[in-house]
């Protein structure tokens, strides 16, 4: 898969990323970080379909650099025709 290369590549994969949801190929999914508040991990990551996959990797680590070890929230990085970059949301809490 894609995602797993590209995860691979980037120096997260087994790293920082606790799971990744492949169940739906065109809404890819994953989970970054340490448990945080009952989830399984600090982001939830939506990344879409496997296109642009390195790119979304990236944009999804430039972004968590940019809030700081102590955020958390929803990474949107669909890469839609409204966004080419990450949209973020409020975690929910457990």
């Amino acid at each position: 898969l894609s995602v797993l290369r590209s995860l691979e590549k980037n120096g997260v994969l087994g790293n920082v990323v606790s799971s990744v949801d492949v169940t739906n190929i065109g809404a890819i999914e994953l989970w970054y970080g340490d448990s945080y508040e009952g989830h399984e991990g600090r982001y939830h990551v939506w990344l879409g379909d496997s296109a642009n996959m390195d790119q979304k990797i990236r944009i999804m680590k430039q972004t968590i650099a940019d809030r700081g070890e102590n955020q958390s929230g929803i990474l949107d990085i669909r890469l839609n025709d409204k966004t080419d970059g990450a949209v973020c949301m409020p975690l929910d809490k457990k």
